[in-house]
């Protein structure tokens, strides 16, 4: 069977404490099950720190280069963004190639299939957010919705 992208890509969006990590965590076990490899595209507003400022990498990065840090079971890249967006556009094309399924949590702002989480105290949904597929309401069998929506995709049985 042929997947394509419109079918392996399914971004998680909803305000901050909406449960975006907690539905990501929950499923990923059941699909990994299911014989999937996952990724996972996370997006934080506030701006990532896994790189400590005075490191070798660190200085590197700034410097002006593209870094990638290796560890015994582990990798992590860190590249620079010349557009909005670009990193993202990176990581995706890498993952689809390595991956059955990419899940993104956040990036609300672009165009791919979206589920939008309710937060309990936030029931607006802001302008900005594309191509929403559905809204799971608050503590409403989030998990068992996602995965019916993933293995529908997937044209997955049990």
């Amino acid at each position: 069977m042929e997947r394509t992208e419109n079918n392996r890509v399914l971004a998680i969006c909803g305000w901050s404490g909406s449960g975006k990590t907690t539905l990501i965590e929950a499923v990923l076990p059941r699909l990994i099950e299911l014989g999937l490899s996952v990724a996972v595209i996370k997006n934080d507003v506030h701006g990532i720190q896994l790189d400590k400022q005075g490191k070798d990498s660190d200085r590197l990065f700034r410097a002006g280069a593209d870094v990638s840090i290796g560890g015994p079971d582990e990798c992590f890249i860190r590249i620079h963004q010349k557009e909005k967006h670009e990193g993202y556009k990176t990581i995706l094309s890498f993952f689809l190639e390595h991956h059955d399924l990419v899940l993104i949590e956040g990036h609300k702002d672009i165009p791919t299939p979206k589920i939008w989480l309710e937060h309990p105290a936030k029931k607006d949904i802001p302008g900005n957010v594309l191509a929403i597929r559905q809204v799971f309401q608050w503590g409403n069998d989030r998990e068992g919705k996602l995965l019916d929506i993933i293995k529908t995709d997937l044209k997955l049985n049990d």
